[in-house]
């Protein structure tokens, strides 16, 4: 069977990413959406038609993305068993934001911490699709290391790299050692509590007495832009967000250490990813000769899993002239 196109899909506690690409590696498509859930719950006054978009799953009707944010209640995943349960559900999501009828290949990513469950993962992808061969698993990181490839970005050809993906709540780290295309992973884990919550907790504790009370929304804003409006009035921040950045710089150093010892000082290049990098600026993560960050790097790991299965698509290809 021949396509045209190629799906990499990055279910994230913080928000599900998904990139379409064609043969030639070019974006079809892409969708990113908060990986909010919710039961639906309509009222007189909910629209038949215009109102929410609502999916049928097991016995109930769901709502995905912003518009769980209008329900009575809503949640987001918190750990393995709520992803495995969920997938469908939110894969069910992507494929209808995209405006996905007929199936093609997958490419969906697991946090290195969790790799164990990978054929169990799989396989319940592969349930909905219908044909197991349709999916394929990789461990989180490794689409973005095949995007900053494509961008010409690495210091070197083969080498020795190390990924960050800074999430909500986690950061996933893997160590990928790249072999002229031959890739092995040494070591990957999934770091929890040291995610963007972390420098938010810093940030808050920086803030001039009063201002640490504001919403968590309200604090990751000012976070963001270095200040924010306070009873009508911008007050700039910029000294309290160093700061916050210098402290978790300085946490994920004893991080690296702890889990990786004198190794990481040793890469060719330590790439940031992920939707949490938005949050910092890179001058406090200058601790390596070479950092590299792709160029929307809230999305690469998803475009970079799409792109491996155009590649794996193409090689297939080429097998089958040779045989020929």
């Amino acid at each position: 069977m021949e396509f045209l196109n190629f799906l990499g899909l990055d279910i994230g506690f913080g928000d599900t990413k998904a990139v379409m690409v064609n043969e030639d590696f070019k974006v079809v498509k892409s969708v990113s959406f908060p990986t909010l859930i919710a039961q639906h719950v309509p009222t007189p006054i909910t629209e038949e038609e215009d109102g929410v978009t609502t999916f049928t799953f097991g016995a109930g009707q769901y709502v995905v993305g912003e518009d769980a944010r209008t329900e009575p209640a809503y949640f987001t995943l918190v750990d393995m068993e709520d992803l495995k349960k969920y997938a469908p559900l939110l894969f069910q999501a992507v494929c209808c934001f995209l405006e996905v009828e007929d199936p093609l290949p997958v490419c969906a990513s697991l946090p290195p911490g969790w790799w164990q469950h990978r054929h169990e993962f799989r396989k319940i992808l592969s349930s909905i699709l219908k044909e197991q061969n349709l999916v394929i698993v990789a461990p989180q990181g490794m689409g973005t290391y095949l995007v900053v490839k494509e961008e010409n970005l690495l210091p070197c050809e083969e080498g020795l790299f190390l990924l960050l993906d800074f999430g909500y709540n986690t950061v996933d780290y893997l160590l990928i050692e790249d072999m002229k295309g031959r890739f092995r992973f040494p070591r990957g884990d999934t770091w929890s509590r040291i995610g963007i919550t972390k420098l938010i907790e810093f940030f808050k504790e920086e803030l001039p007495e009063g201002l640490g009370d504001l919403s968590e929304r309200a604090v990751r804003l000012m976070l963001q832009n270095g200040g924010g409006k306070i009873y009508g009035e911008f007050k700039f921040l910029e000294g309290e967000k160093r700061r916050a950045e210098e402290r978790y710089s300085e946490a994920l150093k004893q991080k690296l250490k702890a889990n990786l010892g004198e190794i990481w000082k040793e890469t060719d290049a330590i790439i940031l990813t992920g939707g949490g990098t938005h949050y910092f600026s890179t001058e406090n993560f200058r601790f390596h000769k070479n950092v590299i960050i792709p160029e929307v790097p809230e999305i690469a790991n998803a475009k970079g899993q799409a792109i491996l299965l155009a590649q794996k698509s193409k090689e297939r290809g080429k097998d089958e002239l040779q045989r020929r």
